[in-house]
């Protein structure tokens, strides 16, 4: 039907003199109180967000008139900087609020490329206000209408359908500039602020494009939704059960664990494992929703065990004394397979309750297997990450399936992984979906993303396209075919404190998205080296002891992380992936003279340099997988010398440069520098976070280390004495990602950021 839009909203048009004084509008029995942000029918008002009726208001206001998408963004977020897929959920809840006009089309038109028309004929402008009441949160839910709202931390979307128009095909690869403004009256406003930037520059709430895998030239890409389950949550190991009802998660503090199952579509999540001195890891529904499966270690054991738990809560049974993974079920539920890696890995069936277990397949020597076990629905083949350190493509992961009667062993995709984690079988059986990274991309962007693996020929179709990694043990599907995964985004800047950890001193100095979180390093002349992400790069920058003057030390930078540099500040150190192995690189502070330090089989990925600027001292293992030790060689490289037998990676020279300190199995260690004896043992308390390993304090006193506690990262302070461990920041928010001491120790700089982990839902994967 054509209507003739400048004619029929001509009076109203002529109206907006009059709608700016009482704010107030009315369409086909709807009242719009843009003053006051409400949006009512009856009398009785409709629970949305304020950003969402602003929306409509800007909509309305513009009656007839195209509103483009960053006049809508601007004017409804006129406070902030937010990424598009905001306003496309907007527009989603408003499309499902308003439901269809009389003849069926819809309220809000979408104009591809142009941007978005309000249609209805029927706006007037209210000249006095009415009264009305808050509809009841259960009638919003119950109504047939108006089936979608916010209800606490959760976008109840039990119906969700394809949009009307498809708002979010349309921004994808499009985003927002991630520039905060530097100051903020409230800490609350930082927080926010920072949140936002890692949505803008990371685009943690994601609008997916894919492809057929076999696709003609003129063929329209698919399209799939994102669906957001929870707001802010910090989710880990989330999964979904079959039906599509309830999802679960595991909460951190410390040492202390407490696991969540949460309706799809509520607010307030079940406790079923009450607040433990426990680490949990990933879980896994029974087929019939009844039980919740949970991996789980106690802080001094060494290894973990699978657990059994009524999904809606009771008594924990152990099912599982020792596995790797988490289970998965044969199709009639009675059995469950799972990874072992002890004496060798294996894969490994035992019944529901966990009796009967034998081992179907072992591991060959110098290849191991990843913790991702996936049933096939007709019950012959159980699918699994099959890891080997040699060949052509050393590290590589190829993704296996063995016949749990037989032992039949074959490849399912001819693809090559750089990561293969959790793998779930589709129920029909046409394939399975897969958090992965293609061979040689580990270092991108496109590092752990959601795949579709077809059954009959193991071709890769990547889901999602968004530069947020996806939670390696969250991965769920369901009968319809919806997935959950968790993408993980990181805000990190830059700061600079005083050494004694007051946060009252923190300043920032930078403000992209991944500044320093994979390499920080201070210099003499009072510049910071750092490492941040510029597209496809991981490449060396420098800024000046103010932040400004920020400059690239490589024009065109390998993929480089973990950043060390000489004393002097004339070389810096990094690990690079090459050929399939890392290894150490060594550049000069200018970007000239590219030289790798480290060859051969091994991996190499975190160093420290000596303070006489004459060793670098590293860890080293043959394959990935196998315990490491610190080595050593000359800053211009040749052969290396083996400093400790010691296990323990992640080390760090000491001021004089008589100790190394590195961390292992939640453990601080002290070890001489000169012959590898073990000096000293630490245990991190309450419990540390030693992917970073412990630094040295400028005085060789204290070792200093990360610490998470109620979400929330610290460093704490080692006396070498052996007094207690004790706090040193005092931050109530956010995460250290990295950290480092200026030469004279007079400041302390801080990659620091803030962390989403929000629960999503894929649709439409086809």
């Amino acid at each position: 039907m054509s209507l003739d839009l400048s004619s029929s909203f001509h009076q109203f048009r002529i109206s907006m003199a009059e709608a700016s004084k009482s704010g107030v509008f009315t369409f086909d029995g709807f009242r719009l109180d843009v003053g006051n942000l409400m949006l009512s029918r009856g009398g009785e008002e409709f629970v949305l967000a304020p950003k969402v009726v602003k929306t409509l208001a800007v909509l309305v206001e513009e009656a007839g008139n195209i509103v483009t998408k960053e006049e809508l963004i601007n004017r409804v977020w006129d406070d902030s900087i937010v990424e598009e897929s905001n306003l496309s959920q907007n527009l989603y809840l408003l499309r499902k609020t308003l439901g269809k006009k009389a003849d069926g089309s819809p309220y809000i038109e979408t104009l591809r490329r142009r941007g978005y028309r309000f249609t209805s004929e029927d706006v007037a402008v209210e000249a006095s206000p009415i009264e009305t009441k808050a509809l009841p949160v259960a009638e919003v839910a119950s109504s047939p209408r108006y089936p979608v709202e916010r209800r606490g931390n959760v976008v109840a979307l039990l119906d969700w359908k394809e949009a009307d128009e498809p708002d979010a095909a349309e921004s994808v690869d499009q985003r927002t500039d991630p520039a905060v403004a530097e100051n903020y009256s409230t800490r609350r406003l930082f927080i926010a602020a920072a949140v936002l930037v890692a949505f803008a520059g990371l685009g943690v709430f994601i609008w997916f494009n894919s492809t057929r895998a076999a696709q003609v030239a003129d063929e329209t890409p698919l399209e799939v939704e994102a669906i957001p389950l929870t707001n802010g949550e910090y989710v880990a190991d989330a999964t979904i059960s079959r039906d599509g009802k309830y999802f679960t998660y595991h909460e951190i503090d410390g040492e202390y664990s407490r696991v969540l199952v949460q309706q799809v579509g509520q607010a307030k999540p079940i406790e079923v494992v009450p607040r433990v001195r426990r680490f949990v890891g990933p879980k896994t529904f029974s087929p019939d929703g009844q039980s919740l499966y949970y991996m789980a270690r106690d802080p001094d054991a060494d290894h973990w065990s699978v657990f059994r738990v009524p999904t809606l809560g009771g008594v924990s049974t152990k099912i599982v004394e020792e596995s790797t993974s988490h289970v998965s079920f044969s199709p009639d539920g009675n059995s469950i397979a799972y990874i072992r890696s002890k004496p060798v890995f294996s894969v490994a069936v035992a019944a529901a309750d966990g009796t009967g277990e034998r081992n179907v397949l072992e591991a060959e020597p110098s290849t191991s297997f990843s913790p991702n076990p996936a049933w096939s629905p007709d019950g012959k083949t159980i699918v699994f990450g099959h890891v080997f350190a040699n060949g052509p493509s050393p590290g590589r992961c190829v993704i296996t399936g063995v016949d749990p009667e037989t032992a039949a062993v074959r490849t399912i995709s001819p693809e090559d992984w750089s990561t293969c984690y959790r793998i779930e079988w589709r129920h029909d059986g046409e394939g399975m979906v897969l958090i992965g990274t293609k061979y040689g991309e580990a270092a991108t962007i496109r590092r752990d993303q959601v795949f579709h693996l077809a059954a009959k020929d193991g071709a890769a179709r990547r889901l999602t396209s968004d530069p947020s990694r996806k939670g390696s043990g969250s991965l769920g599907i369901t009968d319809t075919n919806d997935v959950l995964a968790v993408p993980l985004t990181r805000s990190s800047q830059i700061w600079v404190m005083d050494p004694k950890g007051a946060g009252k001193t923190a300043k920032r100095l930078t403000n992209g998205s991944a500044d320093g979180r994979a390499g920080l390093v201070p210099l003499r002349d009072g510049r910071i080296a750092f490492i941040t992400r510029t597209g496809e790069n991981l490449g060396i920058w420098t800024i000046d002891s103010d932040g400004g003057d920020r400059r690239q030390v490589l024009s065109d930078p390998p993929l480089a992380e973990e950043l060390r540099a000489t004393p002097d500040g004339n070389h810096f150190f990094f690990a690079h992936e090459t050929q399939g192995r890392i290894h150490l690189f060594r550049v000069d502070a200018d970007g000239g003279n590219l030289k790798q330090i480290t060859t051969g089989d091994s991996y190499e990925t975190d160093s420290t340099v000596s303070p006489d600027g004459k060793w670098i001292a590293f860890d080293s293992t043959l394959y990935q997988g196998e315990p490491p030790r610190i080595w050593r060689s000359s800053i211009e490289g040749g052969a290396p010398t083996k400093i400790s037998d010691q296990i323990c990676h992640v080390p760090s020279y000491s001021p004089s440069g008589k100790f190394i300190s590195c961390v292992w199995d939640q453990q601080v260690l002290v070890i001489s520098a000169e012959d590898g004896r073990l000096v000293n043992t630490f245990r991190g308390a309450p419990i540390p976070i030693l992917n970073i390993g412990a630094r040295w304090t400028p005085d060789e006193k204290n070792l200093v280390y990360t610490v998470n506690e109620r979400g929330t990262t610290n460093l704490w302070i080692q006396p070498l004495d052996g007094k207690p461990a004790r706090r040193l920041t005092d931050f109530v928010d956010g995460d250290i990602y990295n950290f480092a001491y200026s030469p004279d120790g007079s400041k302390l700089y801080l990659a620091r950021g803030y962390p989403v982990r929000d629960a999503i839902l894929i649709k439409n994967i086809h």
